[in-house]
C-alpha cells in the first residue's frame, strides 16, 4: 500500500488551504479492473503530489441478482460466459501481468465464490467517517479479500473481521450492519451512476463534470489529473 499511502500524505499536505479536486471512483469489490483501477489511481496521485485530491467510492454491482449468500464462481462464471469458460484463462494472464506492475496478486484459485456486495458497499460508505482515506483504506481490503485472499465479502461476519482489522470498533460495526443502515443510500447512489450512463466500471468522475472510464495507466491518468487541475481540458476521455 506504498503509492497511497505517501500520495495520500503528500497530497494532504499540499491540500492545505486549497480546494481539492473531487475523484468520484464508481466500482464494485468484486471487479477485476476496478482492483486494477483504484490502485493505478493510488500510483497516479502519487506522481501528482502537488494536486489536492479527495477521493469518494461510489457503490455499483455487477451482479445484483447474486443471492445474498452468494453463489459458486464455477457457476457465476457459466452464466456469464456459457459453458466454454477457458476463455477467462486469457483475461487472467492479462489481470495478472498488470497487477503485477503495480503490486497486486490475483489468486483466482481462492476466490471460490462469487458474493453480493450490497453490504460491502454499505461499510464501505460508512467508513468514510474514519477521515480522509477511510473509504480507500476500506476499499483496498476488500478488493484484497475477495481477490488475493479468497474471503467472503459478502459475509458480515467477515466484513466485521476486516473492518475491525482496520481499527474498527468491533461492537458499532456489528451495530451498523445488521442493523441494515445505509442501504437506501447505497441504493441511491446505484441508481444515480445507472442515470448518468454508467455501464462499465471502473469509472471515474473528476470535479463532477470530466468522466474517465476503465482501467488507465497511472501515467495517463496523472496526465489527465494535471490537465484537469490547469484548466487545460474540456473534457477528459
Amino acid at each position: 500500500m506504498t503509492a497511497e499511502a505517501s500520495g495520500a500524505a503528500s497530497n494532504a499536505e499540499a491540500a492545505e488551504g486549497l480546494k481539492p479536486m473531487i475523484i468520484d471512483v464508481v466500482s464494485d469489490m468484486v471487479c477485476h479492473w476496478c482492483f486494477l483501477g483504484g490502485e493505478y489511481l493510488f500510483a497516479a496521485l502519487a506522481l501528482v503530489p502537488d494536486i489536492p485530491v479527495e477521493v469518494r467510492w461510489r457503490p455499483f454491482q455487477l451482479a445484483p441478482d447474486i443471492p445474498p449468500d452468494g453463489m459458486p464462481m464455477e457457476d457465476y462464471l457459466k452464466l456469464r460466459m456459457g459453458d466454454d469458460t477457458s476463455r477467462f484463462a486469457g483475461i487472467q494472464q492479462q489481470l495478472n501481468e498488470k497487477g503485477a506492475a503495480v503490486g497486486l496478486r490475483f489468486n483466482f484459485e481462492a476466490s471460490r465464490k462469487m458474493p453480493n456486495t450490497f453490504n460491502a458497499h454499505r461499510l464501505v460508505a460508512w467508513a468514510a467517517q474514519g477521515g480522509p482515506g477511510g473509504q480507500s483504506r476500506m476499499v483496498r481490503a476488500l478488493f484484497s479479500a475477495h481477490f488475493e485472499q479468497g474471503q467472503d465479502i459478502g459475509d458480515i461476519e467477515t466484513l466485521i473481521r476486516i473492518a475491525v482489522m482496520l481499527g474498527m470498533d468491533k461492537d458499532e460495526v456489528s451495530a451498523f450492519l445488521h442493523s441494515g443502515a445505509g442501504a437506501q443510500n447505497v441504493n441511491a447512489e446505484i441508481e444515480a451512476a445507472h442515470r448518468m450512463g454508467v455501464q462499465g466500471v471502473p469509472f471515474f468522475l473528476v470535479d463532477t463534470q470530466y468522466a474517465i472510464s476503465g482501467a488507465q495507466p497511472p501515467e495517463a491518468l496523472a496526465q489527465a489529473f494535471r490537465q484537469i487541475a490547469s484548466g487545460s481540458v474540456q473534457t477528459a476521455n
